[in-house]
């Protein structure tokens, strides 16, 4: 995952690449999750999550988010499928108001 920027204002729009993932099936997600909470278990991940979206099967792509209303650090954290497997892979970015 990348992104152009790692700072943005609440509600601003976040441009968020992903690539690599051609092996995840079509239930893999990325979410928005606060920093805080712990890494590994897509099911915590799910109980947190701020926004998401499926990846779709697809290898690579751009999804659109919209940063949290809140300051603070989150993260896109890319779980390999919904309703209890990993985390695979995260990125950090910050919301400053």
């Amino acid at each position: 995952m990348s992104l152009d920027k790692i700072v943005f204002v609440p509600g601003e729009e976040i441009n968020l690449n992903f690539f690599g993932t051609s092996r995840l099936g079509s239930y893999a997600w990325i979410g928005i999750v606060s920093s805080d909470i712990p890494h590994g278990s897509e099911s915590e991940n799910d109980l947190h999550d701020i926004q998401y979206s499926y990846v779709g099967g697809m290898t690579d792509g751009l999804i659109i988010f919209t940063a949290p209303c809140d300051a603070g650090f989150y993260d896109f954290r890319l779980n390999d499928f919904d309703k209890g497997n990993i985390e695979i892979d995260f990125l950090t970015f910050e919301v400053w108001e």
